[in-house]
């Protein structure tokens, strides 16, 4: 017998899993009521982004993605932007065991001067979007999204995305509409974090 990687979702992270919720999800409630559009947030997890949080459950969408839901990095807006705003040495590490992998987004794992160019874009317009084949495989094509760090003392700690249906808002109307409130509540989640740490 052995264990499979399902069993990782019983334990794996699963005290920063349970700290990280406490402090996300009341304000991804009220977020979530400001928007009308769930969203989700994670932390690095060695080799993908975990779910600490989503705002899934609730609501009229419900899109099957639970707390401990285990996200591919390069695939997912949570991940690409996790990875640009982190240390130059732990993302060349990422996309090293990534490039290994055949899933289409990770083409770029395998690109170094694509990839530097992609994770720069990202740090400049501050968000990063859902990679195109993640949408057709998990979404078939019905939805996207927006995804910003979580940041304290300029260190990216987490991120968190908001997802939203492609016939209902142009990439252009989503930036312009969710970004700066989805921006605002990464800070407030910063800001309690480290709050709770100087306690």
């Amino acid at each position: 017998y052995e264990v499979t990687g399902k069993a990782l979702l019983l334990s794996v992270g699963y005290d920063r899993h349970r700290t990280v919720s406490a402090i996300v999800t009341p304000i991804m409630e009220g977020f979530q009521e400001e928007i009308g559009w769930p969203s989700d947030v994670a932390i690095f997890d060695n080799d993908a982004m975990l779910l600490v949080e989503t705002s899934r459950k609730s609501g009229p969408m419900m899109l099957n993605r639970h707390p401990g839901y285990r996200a591919p990095i390069l695939a997912t807006s949570l991940g690409q932007v996790y990875l640009a705003f982190s240390r130059l040495e732990e993302r060349e590490a990422v996309l090293a065991q990534e490039a290994d992998k055949p899933d289409p987004w990770n083409q770029i794992a395998r690109e170094p001067n694509k990839a530097t160019k992609f994770f720069d874009e990202i740090r400049k317009r501050g968000y990063a979007t859902m990679h195109p084949d993640y949408s057709r495989i998990e979404y078939r094509h019905s939805m996207t999204s927006l995804g910003v760090p979580i940041m304290t003392d300029s260190k990216v700690f987490a991120s968190i995305n908001v997802l939203y249906l492609k016939k209902a808002l142009t990439p252009e109307q989503a930036v312009q509409t969710m970004l700066k409130p989805l921006q605002a509540t990464a800070k407030m989640i910063a800001k309690e974090s480290d709050r709770r740490t100087e306690k």
